[in-house]
């Protein structure tokens, strides 16, 4: 068995679609854009030399910032930023492993 794991940085787009109100207007839904994260981690199990099974699982987190601040006073001095996670998304995948 041979454990593994995984860190992914990047950015996610969201693209929404326009929803229908009851009184038959529209509301336009705009195209985000945010840095993402992804932790992953996993092992390879082999049967033999040549067979084996790979399995993974994957937490995906795309992150907002909403302030950063930087201050300095007599006492000492600090930064601050502020920000979330709006979902967090995951999966799991499997695959055989064959070396020829």
């Amino acid at each position: 068995m041979e454990p593994f794991g995984a860190v992914t940085i990047g950015a996610v787009l969201y693209q929404g679609s326009d929803a229908p109100l009851s009184n038959g207007s529209m509301i336009k839904a705009d195209d985000i854009w945010r840095f993402a994260v992804t932790l992953g981690a996993g092992a390879k199990v082999y049967f033999s030399d040549r067979l084996g099974l790979r399995l993974q699982a994957r937490i995906m987190a795309p992150l907002y910032f909403a302030g950063a601040g930087l201050y300095f006073g007599t006492s000492g001095s600090g930064v601050g930023v502020s920000g979330g996670v709006p979902i967090l998304q995951g999966d799991f995948t499997a695959g055989l492993i064959i070396r020829i």
